[in-house]
């Protein structure tokens, strides 16, 4: 990400995980990146305090959510803050990417940050189909396709609505803002 900005770019991580949070405060501090900031939160559609779960470690796979899919699969681990990415975001004129992979609350997200998108150049998503279900997936998507265009992360294949809501696994998709943004 911070090539991706370069040396005069500004990169805000928002990282929900206090464990995760630290490590990458450390690796920014090691690698004297003097552009990259952390943010200790969630990021939600509103300010509020979230409890942070993590797979119980008799699980096959980790992670950490703040709505499991699975909830017996999880335990509490953390009370966390929690930001509105549309405040955040709301005061500027331009950002070149916004990379979001919140575990379940991309539809509340991106919902609300619908009438900023056209400040948005790209937003790179990954939607779990399981997480968050068909229904949000669509909206999510016909949000975003009325704004702009979708692709397939890996592929770079243009998708529709309908080819994202068909897919049954998780889907890393690029979105790119259709609309003229003035700097």
């Amino acid at each position: 990400m911070r090539r991706a900005v370069g040396e005069s770019g500004r990169v805000v991580i928002y990282e929900a995980d206090p464990e995760n949070s630290e490590f990458i405060e450390r690796t920014i501090d090691q690698n004297g990146f003097d552009n990259v900031h952390v943010v200790n939160a969630a990021v939600s559609d509103s300010e509020e305090t979230l409890t942070l779960k993590k797979r119980n470690p008799s699980s096959s796979s980790a992670g950490t959510t703040i709505r499991p899919p699975e909830p017996d699969d999880y335990m509490e681990i953390d009370e966390i803050g929690a930001v509105r990415l549309s405040d955040e975001i709301a005061d500027k004129d331009h950002i070149d990417l916004i990379k979001i992979d919140i575990e379940g609350a991309e539809y509340e997200v991106i919902r609300d940050i619908a009438s900023d998108l056209d400040v948005v150049d790209t937003l790179l998503i990954e939607l779990h189909h399981a997480n968050l279900g068909a229904e949000k997936v669509k909206s999510i998507c016909q949000i975003l396709s009325s704004k702009g265009s979708i692709y397939d992360i890996e592929s770079g294949d243009s998708l529709t609505v309908s080819e994202i809501v068909n897919s049954p696994d998780r889907k890393h998709i690029r979105w790119e803002c259709d609309q003229d943004v003035s700097l």
